[in-house]
Parts: C-alpha cells; sequence; structure tokens
C-alpha cells in the first residue's frame, strides 16, 4: 500500500503503519485476506533464515523448540490420563445459584480456586461425601 506519509518520521513507524492498515480494513466494503493487510510487517530476509534454521534442525533429526513443546504437552496428558484424581464431583454454589459437575476432583478445585490437597484432607478429616468449603458444597458422585 503506497501512501503520502504526513508525519515523515511515521514513515518507519510499524504502529502508524498498523493503524492504516486498520483503517483500510475498517473503510473498504468487501474483507481481503488477512495476508493483505500484514504483508508489509513481513521480513523476508529474517523469514528465509528462520526457514533455513528450521530445515537444518530437521536434517539433524530433531526437533523445533515449538515441536518439542506439542509433543510434551501431548506426552504429559498422556501420562497424567492415567492418574486418578478423585470421583465425579458435583459442586453446588447457593449464592451464585449454580450447580456443575465435574469429571474429578482435581477440575472442580481448578475451576474454583481451591487447593487440591486441602480438599482432600477436609474429605478425610470429615469422612463423608458431601462438605462445605469456602461457601461450596461439594459432593462425591459414584
Amino acid at each position: 500500500m503506497k501512501h503520502r506519509v504526513l508525519n515523515i518520521n511515521g514513515q518507519e513507524d510499524l504502529i502508524y503503519e498498523n493503524l492504516l492498515r486498520l483503517g483500510e480494513c475498517i473503510v473498504t466494503k468487501e474483507l481481503r485476506p488477512m495476508n493483505h493487510y500484514l504483508s508489509s510487517f513481513y521480513d523476508k530476509k529474517e523469514e528465509r533464515e528462520r526457514f533455513e534454521k528450521i530445515d537444518y534442525i530437521r536434517q539433524l533429526g530433531t526437533m523445533t523448540d515449538v515441536e518439542f513443546e506439542m509433543w510434551l504437552y501431548s506426552y504429559k496428558k498422556k501420562m497424567n490420563k492415567g492418574r486418578s484424581y478423585g470421583p465425579k464431583t458435583k459442586v453446588t454454589n447457593k449464592y451464585a445459584g449454580t450447580k456443575q459437575v465435574y469429571e474429578n476432583m482435581r477440575e472442580a478445585c481448578e475451576d474454583n480456586d481451591i487447593k487440591y490437597s486441602n480438599l482432600v484432607e477436609i474429605f478425610n478429616i470429615e469422612k463423608t461425601n458431601k462438605i462445605k468449603y469456602k461457601g461450596l458444597i461439594f459432593e462425591k458422585l459414584k
């Protein structure tokens, strides 16, 4: 997109260029592909260097950082799948008037910002399937 710049320092300013692209996107009637609006932000030299680096890493037979993170995430998820974090749990919030059923106690604790070990300890002390903790009612379902 060629245009005349009102501010001479704005010629090299990416924020100025970004605002012009945003204005163009708002004003035009039909939407164009996103690459049209972002084309001025691509650095061809950097892109070529990154692709060469990725090709070299793959020739060595290893993974890139992103591929490794994705693999590690799926591996941890697969390993934790076999672990049990308690039975299905029903959480009732009287003040909000909501009831939710979670697959396990760990999910219920994460969703309600409660420490899992504290909840398990209270269940062990009370020796019941239904407890009240921090204004919420937790109930183990069979």
